[in-house]
């Protein structure tokens, strides 16, 4: 039995709700296991995909009335104290913190840095074809999604 993570979480203003988070590797040696994580990584891919089509469309269509030069819309006047503008920064922050753990999945190599550029820039667009590629190449396996293949191995004792 994994390692277990017990959550405290506010459910409404009547109580707590109590969450128990077991370790994201399934149990090779249970097949019941193996089919829910894989159940659970269809409905994450297709969540994806549907992020990804609508934000692809929505994008094409911004692109064709407004063309490719979004950079002075994101910062321009960033510092104007608006409601827009606190949106835009902490979507930047979004973009940062994705950045980040895109190059520190990869061990912040060259490659790993050259996808955090392309997560800063790429958005939401980047991460979801970036997460279904991975999502596939690591076999559903959300340790190894969220940590890469080395630290998924290194956390899990495995050889």
């Amino acid at each position: 039995m994994g390692n277990r993570l017990t959550l405290m979480m506010p459910l409404n203003l009547r109580g707590l709700c109590r969450c128990d988070l077991a370790d994201s590797a399934p149990d090779r040696d249970n097949p019941q296991q193996i089919k829910d994580t894989r159940g659970n990584m269809t409905v994450f891919r297709l969540i994806l995909f549907a992020l990804l089509a609508l934000l692809s469309i929505y994008t094409a269509i911004v692109v064709m009335n407004h063309g490719f030069n979004f950079l002075p819309t994101a910062f321009d006047d960033l510092f104007a104290m608006t409601w827009q503008k606190q949106f835009n920064i902490d979507f930047m922050t979004f973009l940062v913190l994705s950045a980040i753990w895109t190059a520190w999945r990869h061990q912040f190599s060259p490659a790993g840095l050259g996808l955090g550029v392309l997560a800063f820039f790429g958005g939401m667009i980047f991460l979801a074809i970036y997460l279904l590629i991975v999502s596939f190449q690591v076999k559903g396996d959300v340790r190894a999604l969220l940590l890469g293949k080395a630290r998924a191995l290194e956390s899990s004792g495995k050889p």
